[in-house]
């Protein structure tokens, strides 16, 4: 048996990393998790984990790290995860995070999106999102199908209103004080692949030739 991917997949907010977590899923063996998604559906059905995280969440504040924590290695513990390829998005996002995940599910690849700021805040600008799913368009790049609504849902997007170029830069600050340290914590295991560029089409080549180095592609995407 061929050894076991655990992909982990960094970038800040706007660098187009959902839409590369999803064009990997599609082209290669990957199960998924999106800590995210997870978090988001947890308070939805309103369980006990959803409505501490709903207190944090409603304030804009970040969810505590004993918490996603738990949550995460309950999930990633399910024998779907453990005995299959593996992306992982979101999680881990501190050091005390990285520490946890080493001891259930060490990772052994890395992949980080390297976007220019002023590309980011640009992009991030013209946003628009599926509050419910998390699904986001950008006018430029991945405009919905029809305008104003979401692809899937038909519902209707929004902009968040915290997408402000100083809003923006201050959450960029934030992946640089945080996220990045657990880049750091991977780089000095040599296994972190950084990828730069300033769109998806630039991007997506590069990441894809990294993860045909570990498994053969199953389906042909395009962006």
């Amino acid at each position: 048996m061929d050894k076991i991917v655990r992909c982990l997949l960094f970038g800040p907010a706007g660098s187009g990393k959902s839409t590369i977590r999803g064009l990997l899923v599609k082209r290669f063996p990957l199960k998924y998790v999106y800590s995210g998604d997870l978090i988001r559906k947890e308070i939805f059905e309103n369980t006990e984990f959803g409505k501490q995280a709903k207190e944090y969440v409603s304030k804009g504040k970040v969810v505590p790290d004993d918490l996603v924590n738990k949550l995460m290695i309950n999930t990633l513990s399910r024998k779907e995860f453990l005995e299959n390829h593996l992306l992982l998005d979101g999680y881990p996002r501190t050091l005390a995070q990285c520490n946890v995940l080493h001891n259930v599910i060490p990772p052994n690849l890395v992949i980080e999106i390297d976007v220019p700021r002023d590309v980011i805040i640009d992009r991030m600008s013209k946003r628009w999102i599926h509050e419910a799913s998390g699904r986001t368009y950008n006018l430029d790049f991945s405009p919905p199908k029809v305008p104003g609504k979401d692809d899937v849902t038909g519902e209707p997007l929004i902009r968040r209103i915290d997408d402000t170029p100083e809003a923006i830069s201050a959450r960029l600050e934030h992946y640089n004080s945080t996220e990045s340290w657990a880049v750091e914590y991977y780089t000095k295991q040599r296994i972190v692949h950084r990828v730069s560029g300033n769109t998806t089409k630039e991007i997506w080549p590069k990441v894809s030739k990294i993860m045909e180095k570990y498994l053969k592609p199953v389906a042909e995407v395009s962006v």
